[in-house]
Order: structure tokens, then C-alpha cells, then sequence
């Protein structure tokens, strides 16, 4: 579940208000819902934005989004169902809710989901020390994220690289994703953001870069501060004080060196001062233990003692190694300072105790990790392999619509030249015709042109005899003018 972070367990039964209000709304809507595909939404809102931790929730919501076919929310369900296995170490099952949210996300398409995904799966493997594959994963979700557009998350995929390459002491490239990744955050104005990549890179330059180390830590108290959070204020007045620590352990004036752990011891106490006001034994613990170390080396054996103890009796309540271990150690060191041998000689052989149960602990996760190793192979080729199955039918089904789709276009070719050559015949025919139509017109005004011509000569014909006609004495009249010669 890409929102949520271990911490937040102890917060999950409170609520900002302006997160109730959204809740409220979200709930309000569910109960106006009529259809499975609008309740099913609403409940996955519902289980992000409420911080919902119980895998009965997830689990539920995963039955009824496969039961009514919206594959999106199936998949982050069971995203989220992985998210928190891995959170309880269970890795195994973790696993195998990936890898089914995956399938899914690929079938559908669903690039986003699949993003978050992969960088989940990414964490599994980085635990397991696989860190090549995790690598590659997160690259992959980078890629998706990018393609997107989502700088947000182009930003979470770039620091989670960083931190890989770090593991692989490839530090130059570690260094370079994480300014990568402050410059997104920078230009999408993402504090929550800006304050992490300011912090990591703090880490990044603890060691080579104190004075950069601080810039980048005091940065990103000041925006924590702005924005809350105050577990992560007191981590980051630790990492501030573990600066200071670290110069004054360079250091071999011991005016400076002294005034170094002061301010070391200073940001110690504000961290403590959060972390008791949080009931945060871890952080109490961890705050205690610097705090001593600091006493120590201002030879300041009475409260080294003091603080040590204290957070020696907090680690052994929470049963921690790693806690107990620290503090033994420098107990042990304390007491030798003082002459103290026996309560020494007690500490270092809880020292060694707590480091041989660590390395027991990590042998026993080496040969699990093994064993996981093993399964997460053999899982991931057996999804792969069905995957390719899958793939290979896509194929067969896109080359056979292909097929179809071509014989489709040709035979739409076919008729669309056939229409166009039965068109061209037609214009044709229409132009002979119009010709034709023409040539009888022409032929027409011709005729009536002649026969009116032949009118005109009859006529003048006509007429010209009638002048004759008028202007001939007739027969009678001659023969009446002969009577009269011949009387």
C-alpha cells in the first residue's frame, strides 16, 4: 500500500480533520450507492484514505471485486493484502499477492497500479537481499511512471534507486538519484517530499560531507516543522545531533571538540524530548544510547553510565538485540574507563552474547532467505511462464484479427475501386449521352434553320409570282383588245 508506512500503526485511530471530513463524504456516498462497481470504489477509497490496516478489510474487498468483474480494484486489493504481509515479515505471502496483482495489471493494462506493484515487489526482494532484481523493478516502475507524466511518483521510484545503489556502495550513483529525485519534488512543490530527499541525502553525506550533511538536515527540519510530523522531526534533530557527534570525534582541539558534542547533546535532548512526549521507546532508546556515547567522549563517565543504562533497560524490554547490543557495548567501555573491570568484563559478554544471537538471527534469515529465494525463482518463472502462455495466445488472437482485419481492407479495396471504375463508366456515359443530347440539339436547330430558309424562298417565290401575276394582262383582257383591232 504505497501510502502507508509502518509508523502510522500506532495512528491509525486518528484522524486530522480535514481526513474525517473526506471520510465522511466517502462514506456518505457508499451509502447513496446503487451499483457494485460504484460501492466497490468507494470502499478501496475508503480503505486508503482511512489508513485501514486489517487484512480482512483488503480481503473481503478483493472477493467482491472478483466476484463482479472490476479487475482494477481486485488487483490493488490484493496489492495492498501483499503490502501488509511484508509488513509483518511475511515475505512468502507477500510474494504471492504481487505477483497475482501483477498478472492482473498487466492483462488489463492498469500501468499505474502496476507501477506501485513493482516497487512493492521491489522492497520484497531489496529485504531479501536481492537487490539486482529489486533494482530492476524499480527501474521498470520508473519507466511506467514517467510515461505517465507523474512526477510524484517518478520522485518515490528515483529515491527507492538510490537507496539500492547505495547497498551496492555504488555511492556517485546514489548521490545523483537522489538529487534527481529533490529536483522533481522541488518542481512539484511536494514538501512530505522535499524534507525525505533532503534527509536521505543528509545520510548520503554523513561520513564524506558533514558540513553538506548538516545543510541538508536543517533543511528538512525547517519543513518538517512547517508541514508536522513529529516522529520524523525527532529523527531528523538525531541525525543533526549524530553530525555534530561525528566532528567532534575528528576533532583534536578540545575547545571545539567540546563545543561540537554540546551541540550534539542539545539536538539529542530535543529528539528524546519528542520521542518520550510520543511514548516512542524506540526512538528514547535510540536518542538515550547517543547521548551516552557523547558523555563518553567528553569523559563525562557518570552520565555516559546513566544514559547508556537507560537505554540498555529499554532495548531489554523490547527484547531488541540490535538496541541491547549498542548499549552493552558502550557500557562496557564506560566501566573500563572508570576501572570498573568486573561490571565491564559483564557488559562485553552481553555484547558478545547479543552479537552471536545477531549472527545467528542472520544466518537463520540467510538460509531463509535462501529457501525464499528458491520460491520467489520458481514462482516468478511459473507466473512467467504462464505470462508467456498468455502472451503467445494474445499474439496467435492479434495475428488472426490481423489476418481478418487485412482480408477485410482488401475486399473494401475491391469494391471501392469497383464502385469507382462503375462511377467513371457512368460519368462517361452521362458525358456521351449529353454530347449526343447536344449533337441533336445542334441537328434540331438546324433543321428548323433550313426549313425556315426553304419557308422564306417559297415565300419569295409566292411572292414574286403575285407581282408577276399583277402586273401580265390576263387572257380575256388580250383577247377582247385582238376583237377590237380586228373590227
Amino acid at each position: 500500500m504505497k501510502k502507508l508506512t509502518a509508523f502510522l500503526f500506532a495512528l491509525i485511530s486518528f484522524c486530522c480533520p480535514a481526513q474525517k471530513k473526506k471520510l465522511d463524504s466517502l462514506y456518505a456516498l457508499l451509502g447513496a450507492a446503487q451499483h457494485d462497481s460504484v460501492k466497490v470504489r468507494l470502499k478501496y477509497e475508503i480503505g486508503e484514505a482511512g489508513l485501514i490496516f486489517r487484512k480482512g478489510f483488503w480481503d473481503s474487498l478483493q472477493q467482491q471485486a472478483s466476484a463482479i468483474g472490476t479487475r482494477k480494484y481486485e488487483a490493488l486489493a490484493l496489492n495492498n493484502l501483499g503490502y501488509l504481509y511484508s509488513v509483518e515479515g511475511q515475505e512468502e505471502k507477500a510474494f504471492d499477492y504481487y505477483l497475482r496483482a501483477l498478472d492482473i495489471q498487466r492483462q488489463i493494462s492498469d500501468k499505474q497500479g502496476l507501477s506501485s506493484t513493482l516497487n512493492n515487489l521491489g522492497v520484497v526482494y531489496k529485504r531479501q537481499g536481492m537487490l539486482e532484481k529489486a533494482l530492476e523493478l524499480y527501474f521498470e516502475s520508473l519507466r511506467i511512471k514517467e510515461e505517465s507524466g507523474d512526477k510524484k511518483g517518478q520522485a518515490y521510484a528515483l529515491s527507492n534507486i538510490a537507496v539500492i545503489y547505495f547497498s551496492l556502495n555504488e555511492h556517485a550513483k546514489g548521490l545523483e538519484y537522489d538529487h534527481k529525485a529533490l529536483k522533481l519534488r522541488e518542481e512539484i512543490g511536494d514538501k512530505e517530499g522535499i524534507a525525505q530527499s533532503l534527509s536521505n541525502l543528509g545520510v548520503d553525506y554523513i561520513r564524506t560531507h558533514p558540513d553538506k550533511a548538516l545543510e541538508y538536515f536543517i533543511r528538512s527540519l525547517n519543513i518538517r516543522k512547517e508541514i508536522g510530523g513529529k516522529r520524523w522531526i525527532a529523527s531528523t534533530l538525531n541525525n543533526i545531533g549524530f553530525v555534530f557527534y561525528t566532528l567532534a570525534e575528528r576533532e583534536k582541539s578540545d575547545p571545539v571538540r567540546d563545543e561540537f558534542l554540546e551541540k550534539s547533546l542539545d539536538y539529542y535532548r530535543q529528539s528524546l524530548e519528542i520521542s518520550e512526549e510520543l511514548v516512542d521507546k524506540n526512538g528514547i532508546c535510540h536518542s538515550l544510547y547517543y547521548m551516552g556515547s557523547a558523555y563518553f567522549i567528553k569523559k563525562d563517565y557518570k552520565r555516559a553510565e546513566e544514559y547508556c543504562s537507560r537505554s540498555l533497560k529499554i532495548g531489554r524490554e523490547a527484547a531488541s538485540l540490535d538496541l541491547i547490543r549498542n548499549a552493552s557495548e558502550r557500557l562496557s567501555r564506560v566501566y573500563k574507563a572508570q576501572g570498573r573491570y568486573k561490571e565491564a568484563l559483564e557488559m562485553h559478554e552481553l555484547f558478545k552474547q547479543m552479537t552471536d544471537s545477531a549472527n545467528n538471527v542472520e544466518i537463520r534469515k540467510s538460509a531463509l532467505k535462501k529457501q525464499l529465494q528458491y520460491e520467489f525463482e520458481k514462482k516468478e518463472a511459473l507466473a512467467k511462464a504462464e505470462q508467456d502462455k498468455k502472451n503467445v495466445i494474445a499474439e496467435a488472437e492479434a495475428r488472426k484479427k490481423n489476418i481478418t482485419i487485412l482480408f477485410t481492407g482488401l475486399g473494401l479495396a475491391l469494391v471501392l475501386v469497383f464502385a469507382a471504375f462503375v462511377f467513371r463508366s457512368l460519368r462517361v456515359t452521362q458525358k456521351q449521352k449529353a454530347i449526343i443530347e447536344e449533337q441533336k440539339k445542334t441537328v434540331e436547330m438546324q433543321k428548323l434553320i433550313v426549313e425556315e430558309k426553304q419557308k422564306e424562298i417559297v415565300d419569295s417565290i409566292h411572292y414574286a409570282k403575285r407581282i408577276q401575276d399583277s402586273l401580265l394582262p390576263t387572257d380575256k383582257y388580250i383577247e377582247r383588245n385582238l376583237k377590237k383591232l380586228d373590227d
